[in-house]
């Protein structure tokens, strides 16, 4: 795949790669190339060969596949504006996730440690998981968790759980 081949095959508007010829009967063509995966991320198949939408868009803008991971900077994975994606190392972009629908304390990196009966807060730092505290109120451990956050250079959207 090269920028004239993504050229020759999509028109890039309305933040998305729109088919310019109808490459099958069953595509519709009222609709953005490709279909939403269960993951959330919009994929494209070119000639047998599955893409994520946002990596040919990135392709399309710029003429080449980004060096590292694309990080979709408001954690929306279908809002493939150019201006919302960024090239970014896969640790860089660990730190703009959304927070998991699993989280209970309702903050980043922030738990209840059931033994200790206190609140856990840790960070992710190079990979390697660092313990800030154990606190007795929430607050304390929330604002351990966002000093670290700032201090290690996580994003400012970083454990935002709606868009």
């Amino acid at each position: 795949m090269n920028k004239e081949l993504v050229r020759d095959l999509f028109e890039y508007r309305e933040d998305n790669l729109w088919w310019r010829v109808r490459p099958c009967n069953r595509v519709d063509m009222s609709k953005p190339a490709g279909c939403v995966k269960a993951d959330g991320y919009r994929d494209i198949m070119v000639k047998g060969k599955h893409y994520f939408g946002h990596r040919l868009i990135w392709l399309y803008i710029y003429g080449k596949f980004p060096d590292n991971t694309i990080d979709h900077i408001n954690g929306d994975t279908l809002d493939n504006r150019i201006e919302n994606l960024r090239d970014v190392t896969h640790q860089e972009n660990h730190k703009n996730q959304r927070k998991p629908r699993t989280n209970k304390s309702g903050h980043m990196g922030v738990y209840w440690h059931i033994r200790k009966e206190k609140w856990q807060a840790n960070i992710r730092v190079d990979g390697a998981k660092k313990h800030l505290g154990s606190f007795n109120v929430l607050e304390d451990a929330v604002a351990a968790r966002q000093a670290a956050s700032i201090k290690y250079g996580y994003h400012e959207n970083h454990g935002r759980d709606t868009l």
